[in-house]
Order: structure tokens, then C-alpha cells, then sequence
């Protein structure tokens, strides 16, 4: 963890005006605001040891998962058909591609619930917003004394070290903003080197060959042009590496179904060791794969105790404790798009839902997952004439990993808490976004409430 040279942490007021001053003019992410915070977020030393078990755990999980989906063992087969359905054929061929095969993300981020049992995981992104955001504000309120987690330079001395360009499309330029900020700041000057692929040239890509590229867009994003047809020629010819890799199979919520299937759930532990299943196994809720066609009558659906899916039609609202999730090649994959919490909905629209997932398994399959109840934490941020206001939340932590030989460097952890009756926490208007840092041990903020 590193830390700025040991002060004590700024009084709320010079916080906010620090935050006020400091706020790029042209902002982080277009069109959108949050709440900020009298103090970062508070782990305790234990939460943050665990956290970091997290990042190699899931290290190690996407090894296994790249090992089953490029296996020749028969038994295996299911595991890539079911990952590869609904995807075009020039992605999957790119997928055989040979030097794309052994490619892992360079920055992963988790999305983690705090719950009463726990961590559990709603995502892996591999190719994760948010970056400038975490280190804009691990260094303001790390200038201003707060212990904030994260690593010996920020992400974007990372990359510019590297002499790394950013490609987005104009679905994922929202976060173009945050991360020219990082980019400028790492610079020193007010060069920022990113792109947008419609206006990029293939003559301009062809001059990054041999240079790694960020890929700050998804492969099912319907707009992508010539330029990003030449990232990924160029890719899948080990001319050019993208970040993250061109692989679909990896930014899928199927692989945390699929975990837990009966017959593939020895196999993971075992490849992943019993130190590293151990972290999986807490942090994984229990998810099932939303495919239409029928068990045998003496098959079951395990924890579900149902042979067929629409038995699930007549489940309670209490039975309905359960999620509803579109996997991953989707428009709707991101953010609290795509999600449907059962005892949320009435008994017309759960049917629905069910009916819709099911019926969308070719194209894309869904996932039904338990649902993970999030604790309260504490909350505090300050309001529109400047006061601090506490009161409970709910949080999802996002720790950002930087992968480099295998290994998890952790950078920073963002916490999004939303007010308390939010069963989809993400970064809305409501929302108070910080920073984490360790608490001292007689004033853990990070305490259930």
C-alpha cells in the first residue's frame, strides 16, 4: 500500500473545498454526478488482506477458465459451446487466434456487495471505468492525509510509462473524460493520448505496432468501424496486444454460473488450489444457467429443487429471492442494465422476465443467481450547501488490480454506497462515491450498522 508522507487528515471543510478546487473543468464522466465525502471509505486491515486474496484468487479463476475453454478434454466441450453462443463468427475466430489464446487483462476489477456473510462478487470487468476516478481521488485525499489504499504510482504514470493509447466508441466515451485527466496528470503537460475509433484512422493504428493498445470499448458494441477491425486483425496476428484481450468469454456471468455447476465444481477447485477455492467459494453466490431445454424428471436443479424452470413461475415473493442476470455479449450487461431482482418484481412481471431470459438463451444466455442481501455501512457525504450528512447505506466495493506475470498489484478501492432501499448499487445521482483507506482500529468506519 502506498501512502503520502503521514499527516493528520483534513478537517471536513477543507476537504470539500479541496475537492471543489481541484475537479477538472471538464469533469470525469459526462453528464453525471455524484456525491463526494468528508473521508475516504473505512476497511479494516482484515477487509483489505481479503481483498487482495480476492485479486489472485481471480487471477488464478481466469487461468482455469481460459484452460477449460481452449481444452480438448470432450468433457470440456459444453464449457466453450455455452460460452460462445450468440457471438459472431469474427469473434470467435479471433478467439483461436494464437497469440491472443494466452492473453489476461492488464487492469480487473471486481464488483463486490458487502453483505452480512461477506464479499460476494456481482462482476469482473476486464475492462473496467473508473480508472481515472480512482486516482483522482486517491491522490486528493491522500494529499490530504487519509491512508488511502493503493499501489507505488497511479494508473496513469502506469500507462503513460508505457506509452499506451486508449481507443473508445462513442457508447463508452462517458469515461474518455476521467481518463485524459489521468493521463494529463501522469504527463505533466495537456497532451492526452486517447482516441475515439470512429474518428481513428488505420494508417494511425498501423503506427502502434508492437505497442500494447487499451481497448476502452466492448466487442458487442454495433458501432465499431474500420479502425477497431484493424485492432483486431492486428491482435489476433500478435502485431499489436489489445487490453483487455479480445476474448468475450471472459467478460461473461456465466463463468460465476458455471462455477458452481455439479459436475464442473470439483474440477475448478482443483485447478485452482484449496487456498484460492476457499476465497472463490465465499465469494461466488450460488447461480444457475438459465437454459430452456428440460431436465430428465429425476433431474433436479440444485438448491432449487425443481426439475423444470417454470415450476419457478409459482414461486413466492420470498422463494423469489433470486436474480435475474443477461450474461454478458449485451447492450444491456453493464452497469444496473439487464438485472432483475425477484422479490422485487410482481408475480406478472417475474414471469416475464423468466419467459424473456429463457426465451433469449441462443442469442444471449442469462444467468439466475441467489440474491446477496447488502449490509449497512455507514454513510457520509456532504450535501448541496456544503454540510456533512451522515446516515446508513449499502456499498459495492470496486478494488482495481493491475496484472502484470500473474500477479495482482492492488491500486485502489472505489466505494459506491447508495441509500439503503437500493437493490441495484451503481453510480447514481444518490450516490456517494470515495476512495477506501484502513481505518484506524478504534474508529473502523467500516463497521455494520
Amino acid at each position: 500500500m502506498g501512502t503520502f508522507a503521514r499527516m493528520k487528515p483534513a478537517a471536513p471543510d477543507a476537504v470539500r473545498k479541496t475537492l471543489e478546487e481541484r475537479f477538472p473543468s471538464e469533469g470525469l464522466f459526462q453528464g453525471k454526478t455524484w456525491r463526494a465525502g468528508p473521508e475516504p471509505f473505512a476497511l479494516t486491515s482484515e477487509q483489505v488482506a481479503e481483498i487482495r486474496r480476492i485479486g489472485a484468487a481471480l487471477v488464478r479463476f481466469l487461468e482455469v477458465a481460459n484452460g477449460f475453454y481452449y481444452s480438448d478434454d470432450p468433457e470440456l466441450a459444453f464449457f466453450r459451446k455455452l460460452l460462445d453462443q450468440g457471438k459472431p463468427d469474427w469473434l470467435l475466430k479471433l478467439h483461436d487466434a494464437e497469440a491472443i489464446r494466452d492473453q489476461f487483462p492488464v487492469v480487473l476489477r471486481p464488483d463486490l456487495l458487502w453483505t452480512e456473510d461477506g464479499f460476494r462478487i456481482t462482476e469482473i470487468d476486464g475492462v473496467p471505468g473508473g480508472i481515472g476516478m480512482i486516482d483522482f481521488l486517491n491522490l486528493i485525499y491522500g494529499e490530504l492525509g487519509f491512508d488511502v489504499i493503493r499501489g507505488k504510482q497511479l494508473f496513469g504514470d502506469f500507462f503513460v510509462e508505457r506509452d499506451i493509447p486508449f481507443v473508445f466508441s462513442r457508447e463508452s466515451s462517458d469515461y474518455r473524460p476521467e481518463t485524459e485527466w489521468m493521463l494529463r496528470h501522469a504527463l505533466g503537460q495537456a497532451g492526452a493520448r486517447t482516441w475515439l475509433e470512429p474518428e481513428l484512422s488505420v494508417a494511425e493504428i498501423d503506427r502502434w505496432k508492437g505497442r500494447t493498445v487499451y481497448r476502452f470499448f466492448e466487442l458487442w458494441d454495433e458501432e465499431l468501424g474500420a479502425a477497431a477491425g484493424r485492432l483486431f486483425e492486428l491482435a489476433g496476428e500478435g502485431r499489436l496486444r489489445l487490453t483487455g484481450p479480445p476474448k468475450a468469454f471472459f467478460e461473461e456471468k456465466l463463468l460465476l454460473a458455471l462455477y458452481r455447476d455439479p459436475f464442473l465444481h470439483p474440477r475448478w477447485r482443483r485447478e485452482l488450489g484449496d487456498a484460492h477455492a476457499g476465497v472463490v467459494d465465499r465469494l461466488i453466490p450460488f447461480a444457475w444457467v438459465l437454459d430452456p431445454v428440460p431436465l430428465p424428471p429425476h433431474g433436479v436443479y440444485p438448491k432449487l429443487e425443481v426439475w423444470d424452470w417454470g415450476a419457478l413461475k409459482a414461486f413466492s415473493q420470498e422463494q423469489r429471492r433470486l436474480v435475474i442476470k443477461v450474461s454478458g455479449f449485451s447492450a444491456n450487461a453493464w452497469g444496473a442494465r439487464g438485472v432483475h431482482v425477484g422479490h422485487d418484481l410482481s408475480k406478472a412481471e417475474w414471469v416475464a422476465r423468466l419467459d424473456e431470459a429463457l426465451a433469449a438463451f441462443p442469442r444471449n444466455p442469462h444467468i439466475l443467481q441467489e440474491f446477496a442481501a447488502s449490509a449497512r455501512v455507514p454513510n457520509r457525504y456532504f450535501t448541496e450547501n456544503g454540510a456533512v450528512q451522515d446516515e446508513p447505506g449499502v456499498v459495492r466495493l470496486s478494488p482495481y488490480f493491475l496484472v502484470e506475470n500473474g500477479a495482482a498489484d492492488l491500486r485502489g478501492v472505489l466505494a459506491v454506497v447508495c441509500p439503503p432501499d437500493k437493490k441495484k448499487i451503481h453510480g447514481m445521482t444518490e450516490a456517494t462515491i470515495l476512495p477506501c483507506h484502513v481505518a484506524a482500529p478504534n474508529r473502523a468506519q467500516a463497521t455494520l450498522i
